[in-house]
């Protein structure tokens, strides 16, 4: 799906069980992404699930705040990543299931994102990362 084909997945458990029971429930809102959907179960339930306590603040986790550098465009970028109900291109939410969506989550700050769309490369870095209060 990435480049962190190579590393596993850190992912908060409370996210995990959300967005578990989402992709699999989630029928009518899934039905256009169910392939994306369908790839995101096979890699999150190989994740290594963590609490909050032992979360890393520079792993990008479901409800972050995160700000990356478009490297082609030299400019930065924030999103809010949200499951796709709660997406909005107003508000810079960015859906779990769209392709920069599903690379961010669990991504480290630093880390290097390339996104192909429409045959042409598109390349990010994340710059930081701010975590929801709970």
């Amino acid at each position: 799906m990435n480049s962190r084909q190579t590393n596993q997945l850190i992912l908060l458990k409370d996210d995990y069980d959300v967005l578990m029971n989402y992709l699999k429930t989630g029928e009518m809102e899934l039905k256009y992404d169910r392939a994306r959907a369908n790839m995101l179960i096979a890699e999150i339930e190989k994740a290594e699930l963590l609490s909050r306590a032992a979360f890393p603040k520079d792993v990008v986790r479901l409800h972050s705040r995160i700000v990356v550098r478009d490297k082609i465009a030299r400019r930065n970028l924030a999103y809010t990543l949200v499951l796709p109900e709660d997406a909005s291109h107003r508000e810079d939410k960015i859906s779990i299931l769209a392709p920069l969506g599903t690379m961010l989550l669990g991504a480290r700050k630093g880390a290097d994102l390339v996104r192909e769309t429409a045959g042409r490369k598109n390349y990010f870095t994340i710059m930081e990362i701010i975590h929801p209060i709970d």
